[in-house]
């Protein structure tokens, strides 16, 4: 847990007397910070520790249901206060969102919002950081990274009452920080918590918000890779075994063999005559491909990033093909999200003699 020390404003003066040539003066006491009594909070899936004589408003879970354009606010902590209204969304358009923000002088008020899956740069957020950005980018220009928890955060300053990569202004703050927070199980959503500052105290309040979520914590977050070297290179192995069988049973019964081929060691390649592609209905006809495990490394999210390839040369009604499937993975191997790929572009992978799928549509 991180301390929460505010120093004194006032500095410490001498008591006047004067000193000859030969004596030898002491250094003079540095003053004792003051310590700040802790509040601990539990909400929205993190626990943060905050000054107790702020106030936490929670918005409760229903915050999280509607889909919308803008930040949807969980809930809000600090020493000034804010509230947000939302329009509901219609089949035409999502809800829209607006917070009302009050800061005395000498205020300090966070806002924490589920970040919506796409930014908006019209309408809401011009960037986003989510678990799925933080894979596969692009990364926020400008911004500093930092780790919350073990997992991937970003930082940005505005020294103004505009908040970072957004259109929204807070009215009379004279400063506004910006998180952006990855969320563990949930690669496509993500924090964003924005901290509203008003006064000449900026320093103070700006280092009471950092140590605040400094202190975040995640609930119920997933296993964390191991940090030995050793038992990492360990894990990958079995991960991988996993990893596989977890593709094998996620596959419906039109695809429950197109992962045999692949070896069961990073690095390998062998050949293999399949009938069931891995992102297509079966094919009519046998095809000689190559399978090859290609990598598995961990990644920023505390899983494993794995590559797979099949490739294929031309035949006599057919050009030659390859497929990548490239997914990532919780650290014990369970697969969590993929995507298929060739040389063409995202859906451009030509299995030859594909047939017709048994199920309608």
């Amino acid at each position: 847990m991180l301390p929460w020390l505010i120093s004194p404003r006032a500095g410490v003066s001498g008591g006047g007397n004067t000193a000859t040539p030969s004596a030898t003066l002491s250094p003079s006491p540095s003053p004792t910070p003051t310590p700040v009594s802790l509040a601990h909070a539990k909400n929205w899936d993190i626990t943060f520790d905050y000054p107790a004589a702020w106030t936490l408003v929670d918005n409760g879970t229903s915050a999280l249901v509607s889909p919308a354009r803008d930040l949807v606010a969980m809930g809000f902590v600090g020493s000034g206060s804010a509230q947000q209204t939302c329009t509901p969304g219609t089949a035409a358009s999502l809800a829209t969102c607006v917070t009302t923000w009050s800061l005395p002088e000498g205020s300090i008020v966070l806002r924490f919002a589920v970040s919506p899956m796409f930014a908006n740069p019209t309408t809401g957020p011009s960037y986003i950081w989510t678990g799925y950005r933080a894979l596969d980018g692009p990364d926020i220009p400008g911004a500093e990274a930092m780790i919350i928890d073990g997992y991937p955060a970003r930082f940005a300053k505005n020294t103004s009452d505009v908040i970072p990569y957004s259109t929204e202004t807070v009215p009379g703050a004279t400063e506004v920080l910006w998180w952006g927070l990855t969320k563990p199980y949930a690669d496509w959503f993500g924090y964003s918590v924005a901290a509203a500052i008003k006064g000449s105290n900026t320093t103070e309040l700006e280092a009471e918000a950092r140590a605040l979520v400094a202190s975040i914590r995640y609930v119920n977050k997933p296993p964390s890779l191991p940090t030995d070297p050793t038992a990492l290179a360990q894990a990958r192995q079995p991960a991988l075994l996993t990893y596989l069988a977890d593709m094998t049973k996620m596959g419906d019964d039109e695809h429950k063999h197109a992962y045999d081929c692949f070896p069961r060691t990073i690095g390998v390649s062998q050949p293999a005559n399949i009938i069931e592609p891995p992102n297509q209905a079966p094919m009519t006809k046998p095809l000689a491909v190559t399978c090859t495990t290609v990598s598995m490394d961990p990644n920023a999210m505390q899983g494993w990033s794995v590559v797979l390839k099949e490739t294929w040369v031309a035949g006599p009604d057919y050009p030659a093909g390859e497929l990548n499937i490239r997914c990532h993975t919780m650290a014990d191997g369970t697969a969590d999200s993929c995507s298929f790929d060739s040389p063409g572009g995202k859906d451009s992978i030509g299995f030859p003699h594909v047939g017709k799928s048994k199920y309608p549509g």
